[in-house]
């Protein structure tokens, strides 16, 4: 176990067997955060070859042709957008399990870059018409779009310190899932990454992730892993309380 934190004088500590934070206050805590499990998809892309990609490496360029569908076995993919001007949009993330297209009418929207280095499937349209499993797959992929977009909407009414709050949140589910007060995960995005996301300066992200620290929301150990201090009280940092998010 490695030493991440001292939060009013009480030593917490990242467990990496169980996925959780331990210490002198958060053991019933961590007695209920469950270890993190891979979301998986089934058939049919565990099937298909393993491909690599090493961190910043682009799998494909906005306006590209094609329409693959892919599969993340590990790491962090960024889906990216660069303006006339020069300046980089993020708009959204796939992690590890879940699958992606980007893709409309036989083009991708975005490129699409290793945030960190990559495992990863993929498999054509027609190989996916083609099999008999592909409904869990393709439901995702009909949502895709629609769920960067009502994130992007979300995150245009929430202040600096919420939209930090709220990002921290949805990557933890996706990461940690079932999470709870104790657990832990890894987030292998930059503050950079970050702030190109939220709409943020560098400067704002690590202004608002020392301050989750302060409060004892949020414990860190570098500049990935994140373990949840408090739960509840995330949730009413990042404006998300009422709908329980």
């Amino acid at each position: 176990m490695r030493l991440i934190e001292q939060v009013t004088g009480e030593t917490f500590r990242f467990d990496p067997g169980v996925g959780r934070i331990t210490g002198s206050a958060s053991a019933e805590a961590a007695a209920r955060a469950p270890a993190i499990r891979s979301s998986g998809f089934p058939t049919p892309l565990h099937r298909r070859r393993i491909e690599s990609l090493k961190m910043g490496q682009t799998l494909f360029l906005d306006g590209d042709p094609g329409d693959d569908v892919f599969q993340i076995v590990s790491g962090t993919i960024r889906f990216v957008s660069v303006q006339l001007d020069g300046r980089r949009m993020i708009a959204g993330f796939a992690v590890g399990g879940e699958a992606f297209s980007i893709s409309h009418r036989g083009h991708y929207l975005y490129t699409a870059e290793a945030a960190s280095d990559c495992q990863l499937r993929r498999m054509t349209r027609r190989e996916l018409a083609a099999d008999g499993t592909r409904g869990f797959i393709v439901d995702r992929l009909e949502r895709e779009a629609w769920a960067l977009q009502g994130e992007m909407l979300l995150l245009l009414h929430k202040d600096s310190d919420e939209s930090i709050g709220h990002f921290i949140l949805r990557m933890a589910e996706r990461l940690a899932p079932g999470m709870a007060e104790g657990t832990r995960f890894r987030l292998d995005l930059s503050r950079a990454d970050i702030a190109d996301y939220l709409g943020l300066t560098v400067e704002t992200v690590c202004r608002g992730i020392r301050r989750l620290r302060t409060q004892g929301i949020l414990l860190t150990e570098g500049p990935h892993l994140f373990a949840i201090r408090n739960l509840a009280a995330l949730r009413r940092w990042a404006g998300d309380a009422e709908s329980g998010i």
